[in-house]
């Protein structure tokens, strides 16, 4: 005789896959699973973000646009000497060459189709990279 106390498996959930690709909305603000399973807040990976910046510096990046400046960020109560905060708000090239290269690769996907306002923008983000190096 079975076991009648034991419960019944439950099938596992499925994974619903009808809606992948498919575009929710448009938005400045985030990217969804772009490259995979990732988020980014306006171009900047979450968990770059979340690893480096305080709660006031995310707020800044989604309403502005951009992380704050030096002279923008409140640093009252603070001992950071000037040559930390520099480091803590230094760029890393390679690492956004990296980025700009997979972006370039992205967009190369859908070809012509592809808004020339957006492939400037992305120019421009790139030449803008580049001069800061130089």
């Amino acid at each position: 005789m079975a076991n009648e106390s034991a419960a019944p498996s439950k099938p596992a959930p499925k994974k619903s896959v009808a809606l992948s690709g498919v575009v929710a909305g448009n938005t400045a603000l985030c990217t969804v699973g772009r490259t995979g399973n990732d988020l980014h807040y306006r171009g900047y990976d979450i968990l770059d973000v979340a690893e480096t910046c305080e709660f006031e510096e995310i707020a800044h990046l989604l309403v502005h646009g951009s992380l704050p400046t030096p002279a923008e960020l409140d640093l009252q109560g603070l001992e950071i000497t000037p040559a930390a905060l520099e480091e803590l708000l230094a760029v890393n090239p390679k690492l956004w060459q990296e980025e700009f290269a997979g972006i370039g690769r992205y967009l190369g996907e859908f070809g012509d189709r592809v808004p020339q306002a957006l492939k400037s923008e992305l120019q421009g983000a790139v030449q803008r990279l580049h001069s800061s190096q130089v």
